[in-house]
This record gives structure tokens, sequence and C-alpha cells, in this order.
């Protein structure tokens, strides 16, 4: 994180992934995981990189990205798993993804774990809202931190809360952006 570059990260996970493991067995999640990915792969650039964190649960890495870059790459990659067809059983299905998003240093933080918490907030809190859409952490929107400049532009956002604030940095309240 000492760098000074932009990284931009991107949590998503399949909204009802349990049902499908449910429904229709571990084999056919597993046919569903890897169709969900070559999709979200389809939306990264040369460089960025995919991974599955757990379960249904996927972080896509991109370097250099900002905050634009990273919101835009997040909404065109869940246009491309909504719009996928997957065949189980003889019957195409489709599913859809719940997104967090955010690009660093525009979201502050003092290590990876803070990162990773406010991009999780963000992934659950598009979760609350109904599932199917992106959520980005907006800087600008960012109250400032003990110690640290004023980020410019600074505003009161439009006051909707995250998940939960963490013990180890400030609420993000009103610092997130739903995309779709």
């Amino acid at each position: 994180m000492n760098s000074g570059n932009p990284l931009g990260l991107i949590s998503f996970d399949l909204d009802h992934f349990k049902m499908v493991n449910d429904t229709h067995g571990h084999l056919a999640g597993d046919q569903v995981l890897r169709q969900v990915a070559a999709s979200a792969r389809l939306a990264m650039r040369d460089g960025d990189v995919l991974v599955r964190t757990g379960g249904d649960e996927f972080l896509i890495i991109l370097p250099g990205a900002g905050g634009g870059a990273v919101r835009a790459a997040a909404e065109r990659m869940r246009q491309l798993v909504e719009a996928s067809d997957v065949m189980l059983g003889g019957v195409t299905m489709r599913f859809t993804v719940s997104v967090g998003a955010l690009s660093w240093p525009d979201t502050p933080a003092d290590n990876v774990a803070e990162l990773l918490a406010a991009l999780d907030d963000a992934l659950y809190y598009s979760k609350r809202r109904g599932r199917n859409q992106v959520t980005a952490v907006e800087p600008t929107a960012l109250p400032p931190r003990p110690g640290r400049r004023p980020q410019r532009g600074t505003a009161a956002g439009d006051g909707n809360p995250l998940a939960r604030a963490h013990r180890h940095r400030e609420s993000l309240d009103g610092a997130i952006e739903s995309v779709s």
C-alpha cells in the first residue's frame, strides 16, 4: 500500500447461490461458479487478477485503476454475469451478483484489513439494497479522518449507512454510491 499507484478492488458474490447447491447439487454449483468466473474475466483488463476468496465470493484486483474505471468495470462485470446463460439439467438459467467496489488511495485506509473491510461493507450494502447491483465506496463523501488532510470535495453523502463500522476505522456512512 506504499507505492502510491492506484489499486482497484471489486468484490462480488452470487445472489441466492445456496439454492443452486441445495436444488441441483454441488457439481452443478461448481459449473455455475466456473461460468460466472468466465463472465467476470470478460470485464477484466490484461493484468487484472480474479481470485475466488471462498464459497461463491470473488475478488478482482485492478492494478492502476482509479475510482471511475473500477466502477465501470464492476458494472460491466455485473451485466455480463446477468446476461450469461448457464445450462443446468437441460434448463437454461441466469444468475446475478451483488458487488462492492473501491479504489485506493481514494478510499483512505491504514492497512489492507481496513481496505478489505470497506469493500466488504460495500458488497453487503448491495445485498441489503436488493442484490444484483454495484455499490462503490465514494471517497468524496468520506468524513475527514483524524490526522489526515481532508479530502477535496468532501460532502455529506446520501446518508445511507454501511453494514457495520469497524473497530479500526471510522464509519463510512454516506460514502457509498449505488451504480446500478
